[in-house]
């Protein structure tokens, strides 16, 4: 079923989350709608109480754990056209508006070519620049909410929204807005990022890139970090090492033996498998250490 700026697939022609998400894991949902433009927003929640499932957002898909379902979801994937550019500049600094669709390594990479400095800390970190923001995303003691300077969001009656950095609540991977109920979604964001040389910029960018690659399994089936960091003392990778779960694998799942806090799909595992590990590890490490592990990757059952 079609409508101006949207797209519906629902019954036999909804996907699983699966096959939208880094994890390659998770069951059907009730049907998805790819948004093109943010004023057709004003259907989604007829649509989804159609078809009988909560609206959620996705964007690559790569924080997502997605239980085996039948999913009672209705996911709204943003199709609208990712564009990067600067809309502001002095002597100092730039402001670069992205689209929320952009991939967040598309941005790192065109700000640095630019020579603009305060996102190399993010590079290596996929997905999409409004899933991104929404959970603000980060590392090596950088997050988005460093450098971001405003979003812009639409929600479920149609109606566009700006809010400025000082309006947002930052928390340590997520994000809030005043006065926001029900669905909503990001759709643009602006950073403003300091002038720098782009060779320094693209090589701080390199290093970090490098750091990961050789620390965490980058290229494998996996959905980044499992649990938050509890403190800088204690990282929930260390925490999972020392409880014995580097390398620990439960049929086709398995915590990366590079990176205790990566949980990865070998090929063959299923959400079952990979929520069972999660709840091992969760009682380990408090049993262990007496601390409670809170996930990171966001858990749809």
């Amino acid at each position: 079923m079609a409508d101006t700026g949207l797209i519906i697939r629902e019954g036999g022609y909804a996907p699983t989350m699966a096959q939208r998400t880094t994890l390659r894991l998770g069951g059907p949902v009730m049907g998805e709608v790819c948004l093109s433009d943010p004023g057709a927003a004003s259907a989604l929640p007829d649509i989804a109480r159609r078809l009988g499932g909560r609206l959620v957002c996705l964007g690559a898909g790569s924080n997502i754990l997605a239980g085996p379902g039948p999913l009672t979801l209705v996911v709204v994937k943003n199709t609208m056209p990712a564009e990067i550019g600067t809309v502001a500049e002095d002597g100092q600094s730039a402001v670069v508006r992205a689209s929320a669709s952009a991939k967040l390594p598309a941005l790192v990479g065109r700000a640095a070519a630019w020579g603009l400095s305060g996102l190399a800390g993010l590079s290596g970190i996929p997905g999409t620049v409004g899933g991104s923001v929404a959970m603000n995303a980060g590392s090596y003691g950088r997050c988005i909410a460093d450098t971001l300077a405003a979003v812009e969001v639409v929600n479920g009656m149609g109606e566009m929204r700006r809010f400025s950095r000082d309006e947002l609540r930052f928390e340590y991977r997520a994000m809030g807005f005043p006065d926001m109920h029900g669905w909503w979604m990001i759709t643009a964001a602006e950073f403003r990022l300091v002038k720098s040389d782009p060779e320094t910029v693209i090589d701080n960018g390199r290093k970090c890139l490098d750091k990961k690659r050789a620390t965490q399994p980058v290229t494998a089936a996996s959905a980044g970090c499992v649990f938050k960091n509890p403190s800088p003392e204690n990282p929930a990778g260390k925490l999972l090492d020392a409880a014995g779960f580097k390398g620990k694998r439960l049929g086709g799942m398995a915590f990366s033996p590079m990176h205790a806090n990566f949980l990865v799909n070998e090929g063959t595992g299923t959400s079952t498998e990979a929520l069972e590990l999660i709840n091992e590890a969760k009682h380990r490490v408090f049993m262990k250490f007496g601390i409670i592990l809170e996930p990171e990757v966001r858990i749809w059952v």
